[in-house]
């Protein structure tokens, strides 16, 4: 009996909680979304902390939904995450559970490709068009595609081209100007 109970009491030791991510990774460009999946596993029950304690964090990635715990069986749970690719290179969902037992831990990596100045600045003109209509946006949104159109795109060496998309830039804020006109006058 001593040998069991020392059997089940190393794996506990070993294994508190265990996560896994579905998918296990991810691949996207900047600013696209992607969705995951989280599952934590107790390896020993009763639970002496609960699952409300574990505490997810982000690197280069923007959460834009994240739901509740659901209870799948006794001692595993299902969460939905939804993040925003922030910059290029890798991004990370990290989750922890202290216990008084054993920390435990899980990631999922997602690498992040640069996009192209056309899909960044298609997406500063949708955010802009909907801030000036009145719809709402998320804030943190357009400041990381502003930030990402002037910082992540040097100015062309040839003055035509750099003047080209100049233009379209002032074209695209004439159409908001216009938008916003007749949303005003619409009222």
């Amino acid at each position: 009996m001593k040998k069991i109970y020392l059997l089940f009491l190393i794996f506990n030791l070993v294994f508190a909680t265990t996560f896994s991510f579905s998918p296990p990774e991810g691949k996207g460009k900047v600013g696209e979304k992607r969705t995951f999946q989280l599952e934590a596993r107790y390896q020993h029950l009763p639970c002496l902390v609960g699952i409300k304690t574990v505490e997810i964090t982000y690197e280069n990635l923007l959460p834009v939904s994240v739901s509740e715990w659901e209870s799948i069986s006794p001692g595993r749970f299902r969460k939905i995450i939804t993040v925003k690719l922030k910059k290029a290179g890798k991004g990370k969902i990290k989750v922890t559970h202290l216990c008084p037992i054993k920390e435990s831990k899980g990631e999922a990596v997602i690498t992040i490709e640069k996009r192209t100045f056309e899909e960044a600045h298609r997406e500063a003109k949708d955010l802009l068009t909907d801030l000036f209509l009145g719809r709402p946006i998320n804030l943190e949104d357009l400041k990381l595609t502003l930030k990402e159109l002037l910082t992540d795109f040097p100015p062309p060496k040839d003055k035509k081209d750099f003047l080209a998309k100049a233009r379209l830039i002032l074209e695209e804020i004439e159409k908001i100007q216009n938008l916003t006109s007749q949303a005003i006058e619409g009222e």
